[in-house]
């Protein structure tokens, strides 16, 4: 049973943190973010698109994730049995960068694991771009939006809640993911 949609935290990194980061990163070796199906990983621009690159799971953005997804598990009151928290995601949405709805949990790994809690970390605010709202299907159907506003500010759910990042219409909007898996879903 879900006792709490999602977990708001403010200001998990500084904004001279955020600002570090996206100025460190070298988007030559980005690539198109995927879609994962039952048949493989597939680019598909209807449905997603974003740059992406992938951060070590030592870097700082990854390190504070860590803590902050365990730290919510329990005082969120999801309480799920987490194994590990992976590698982080720098996403770039620019013009008509969007994500249609989907969730994050996929079928278990060959060792029984899956995506369980899923963590978003804006990386700069929101008045930096229109559009690119990230909203989370509540319990009652209705989409929840404007959670996330300045760089630094982190949002956690459940991964298996249906969610969607609206298409922006100017600016840039960067973001840092990191999932949390654990034993499967019973």
């Amino acid at each position: 049973m879900i006792h709490k949609l999602y977990d708001k935290r403010i200001n998990v990194l500084n904004k001279e943190v955020c600002a570090l980061v996206l100025r460190d990163l070298n988007w030559n070796h980005s690539h198109e973010g995927g879609v994962v199906s039952e048949a493989g990983t597939d680019i598909n621009s209807d449905m997603r698109k974003t740059s992406i690159i992938w951060m070590h799971p030592k870097d700082i953005v990854s390190c504070v994730s860590q803590a902050h997804v365990v730290t919510s598990n329990m005082e969120s009151g999801w309480g799920y049995v987490l194994s590990a928290v992976g590698d982080t995601q720098i996403g770039r949405y620019e013009n008509g960068g969007h994500y249609a709805e989907h969730v994050d949990t996929m079928v278990p790994d060959s060792n029984n694991q899956q995506r369980k809690l899923t963590a978003v970390v804006l990386l700069n605010d929101s008045t930096e771009y229109s559009g690119g709202d990230l909203q989370i299907r509540g319990l009652d159907g209705a989409w929840v939006g404007g959670i996330l506003k300045d760089a630094g500010d982190m949002v956690i759910f459940p991964s298996y809640l249906l969610h969607k990042v609206t298409p922006v219409l100017e600016g840039a909007r960067y973001t840092a993911v990191t999932w949390a898996t654990g034993p499967a879903f019973r």
